[in-house]
């Protein structure tokens, strides 16, 4: 092809036909302008398809990670059912018709239990991979791509659910050591000690524990409420991710 054009050049310029000669030179290089252009479009497609591609790709590995989000939320909805009754077992201590003795077995009962806690927090590993590899305006649709920043950058592990981990804990540093009397130390260490006795124990009349136990519960139920607004937000997010997929594919 080269050769070919070679060949006219070299005859217009033979015949001295300038005019021809500057005509023909002219339409070679828009030819070549306009072959620039069509690799430049061809490599913009290319690049606008592996976009596509990735974008679809992500967003595949999102949806399951919010499934496995939806399956984390029931979770510790259901931690939540059984702890609540474990709370309310550990505030018999208050009773007044128990002995001191009573409470112990009381606490002992439900001590163990009431160490654990639960929370969630969204599983983010594609989220992170595709903000990291690429920026977030590969997900092209405008309303997806608001909806997973607002979801993704939500502080999860403050609030409700700090507050939930905060007292449980806080109650665990303030109680457990007042339970640590004579006897618990021979039957769990069996060591003899001087510590005050089952029968000195006077934490069932610590009102700021009372309150503390009643405290944490209705904080679980705010969390509950807020477990299920995440719920909420995961399945919309969902339908907004299908409905994506289903445009592009």
């Amino acid at each position: 092809m080269l050769a070919f054009f070679r060949k006219i050049r070299k005859s217009l310029l033979s015949e001295n036909k300038l005019t021809k000669y500057f005509f023909y030179a002219l339409g070679e290089i828009v030819l070549v302008v306009i072959g620039i252009l069509i690799a430049l479009q061809i490599n913009e497609w290319n690049n606008a398809k592996k976009s596509h591609e990735k974008e679809l790709v992500y967003l595949d590995e999102i949806r399951v990670n919010l499934q496995q989000d939806m399956v984390n939320i029931d979770n510790v909805l259901r931690f939540n059912e059984s702890k609540i009754p474990i709370i309310q077992g550990m505030m018999q201590i208050f009773s007044d018709t128990l002995t001191t003795s009573e409470r112990v077995e009381v606490f002992n009962a439900f001590s163990k239990p009431y160490t654990n806690y639960e929370d969630f927090s969204p599983q983010r590993p594609a989220f992170t991979n595709m903000i990291e590899a690429e920026t977030i305006d590969l997900v092209r649709e405008r309303e997806l791509r608001k909806a997973l920043i607002n979801y993704y950058e939500f502080d999860y592990a403050g609030g409700v659910q700090y507050r939930v981990r905060q007292m449980n804990r806080r109650i665990i540093d303030k109680a457990y050591p007042e339970f640590f009397t004579r006897e618990n130390a021979k039957a769990l260490l069996n060591i003899s000690t001087v510590l005050s006795t089952n029968e000195e124990l006077n934490i069932h009349k610590d009102k700021w524990l009372l309150s503390e136990f009643y405290g944490l519960i209705y904080i679980i139920n705010l969390q509950n409420q807020g477990l299920l607004g995440f719920k909420e937000n995961i399945k919309e997010l969902i339908v907004l991710i299908d409905k994506t997929l289903k445009n592009y594919r």
